[in-house]
């Protein structure tokens, strides 16, 4: 005769390894959402939020974001294109550094005129805050090299 123990332990051990697997799957599926920050999708309303943009400025800002990223995804699409290409390890490419060094430069330029921009439809009260935005940007994001914490 199985005592009580015994008659329950295989189901409370099913369920246990249940709650396990899904606490794994939901570990894994949340480790690659992207960080809440100054990256992504949100960017551009931090910036409209952080500037206090009125609605002329709204409209030209994102007329702006607009090209910026029908352009950028372009030079994207060649760096990811260089990087397929140069991460061979059975044939090395030595043109594919060199069109990437090319394309992070483009890139990196984009950003910056298109950053100028954005500072040029800036009242004269929002050009400082501006500033302290494009900061964050610079060390929080991909725009920027993320480098070790120093005071300025």
């Amino acid at each position: 005769m199985m005592t009580p123990i015994k008659k329950w332990w295989p189901g409370i051990a099913g369920l246990l390894l249940v709650l396990n697997l899904g606490t794994l799957m939901w570990v894994g599926l949340n480790h690659f959402k992207s960080p809440k920050g100054l990256d992504g999708p949100q960017l551009k309303e931090i910036i409209v939020k952080e500037l206090a943009f009125d609605e002329n400025q709204r409209e030209l800002y994102y007329e702006l974001v607009k090209e910026h990223q029908e352009q950028s995804s372009q030079i994207r699409s060649q760096i990811a294109a260089a990087k397929l290409d140069y991460y061979q390890f059975d044939k090395q490419n030595p043109s594919a550094i060199n069109t990437l060094k090319i394309a992070y430069g483009r890139l990196d330029s984009l950003n910056y005129a298109h950053f100028s921009q954005i500072r040029k439809i800036c009242r004269q009260e929002q050009v400082e805050d501006f500033d302290e935005v494009l900061l964050k940007i610079l060390k929080t994001s991909n725009f920027g090299f993320v480098g070790p914490k120093s005071d300025p």
